[in-house]
C-alpha cells in the first residue's frame, strides 16, 4: 500500500477517535461515581445512616485521571503514528497497549473487589 493512500490516514484517524471515545467514557464514568459519592453523603446526612463512601470518591478521581491520561496518550499516539507512516517505519506500539491493558485490568479488579465485598 502506498503512503499517499487515504485509507491509511483514515484508519489512523479512526483509531484516534476510538481512543477519544474511550477517554470520554472514563471521564463520564468517573464523574458519575463522584456524583454517586455525593448522593451517598447526602443520604448519610439526611437519614443519619452509616454508609462507607470514601472509596468511591477516590475511584471517581482515578477514573477521571485515567480519562485525562488517555486523551494525552491518544494525541501523542496519533501524531507519532502519522510521523512513522510518513517515514515508512511504522510498528505497532506493543508496550503502550500492554501497559494500558494492565491498567484497565487492575482498575476492573479494584472495582469488582469493591462491589463484591460491599
Amino acid at each position: 500500500m502506498r503512503v499517499d493512500d487515504p485509507r491509511i490516514y483514515l484508519a489512523v484517524e479512526r483509531t484516534f477517535l476510538a481512543w477519544i471515545r474511550t477517554a470520554v467514557a472514563f471521564l463520564a464514568f468517573g464523574v458519575a461515581i463522584e456524583k454517586f459519592d455525593f448522593f451517598i453523603k447526602s443520604l448519610k446526612l439526611a437519614y443519619q445512616v452509616e454508609i462507607e463512601s470514601g472509596v468511591l470518591h477516590h475511584m471517581g478521581k482515578i477514573l477521571i485521571l485515567i480519562g485525562l491520561i488517555t486523551l494525552f496518550i491518544a494525541k501523542i499516539n496519533f501524531w507519532r503514528t502519522l510521523k512513522k507512516i510518513k517515514e515508512e517505519k511504522y510498528e505497532t506500539h506493543q508496550k503502550l497497549y500492554l501497559i494500558y491493558g494492565l491498567i484497565i485490568i487492575l482498575l476492573a479488579f479494584f472495582l469488582l473487589s469493591y462491589f463484591w465485598f460491599l
